[in-house]
C-alpha cells in the first residue's frame, strides 16, 4: 500500500517536473521531457533521469537555471508582513 501511495505522489511530481522542463525549453528542436524520466518508480524500466546523481542534478540545473548554481539564504525571503504590505 505504501508503494502505491508513493507511486501516486510521484506521478504528480514527475508530471510537474516534466511540465517545467518543457516550459523552459529554449529551442523547439529540443527533446520534450516525459514524466517517466523523473519518476523514480519507473526509472529502472525506462532509464529515466536520476536527480540524486551529480549528472542528473547538472541536467536539472541546465533545464531550469541555465546551468548556474543558485544559493538562497533565509534573509532573501520576504516575511509574511512584507508580502502583505506589497499586496495592498
Amino acid at each position: 500500500m505504501d508503494e502505491g501511495r508513493s507511486s501516486q505522489l510521484w506521478d504528480h511530481t514527475a508530471s510537474l517536473m516534466a511540465f517545467l522542463v518543457n516550459l523552459k525549453r529554449t529551442k523547439r528542436s529540443q527533446k520534450l521531457a516525459r514524466p517517466s524520466e523523473f519518476h523514480p518508480h519507473l526509472r529502472a524500466a525506462e532509464g529515466g533521469l536520476d536527480i540524486a546523481s551529480t549528472e542528473g542534478r547538472t541536467k536539472f540545473r541546465e533545464a531550469f537555471a541555465g546551468g548556474k548554481r543558485r544559493t538562497y539564504k533565509a534573509s532573501d525571503m520576504k516575511t509574511a508582513t512584507e508580502t502583505q504590505r506589497t499586496q495592498r
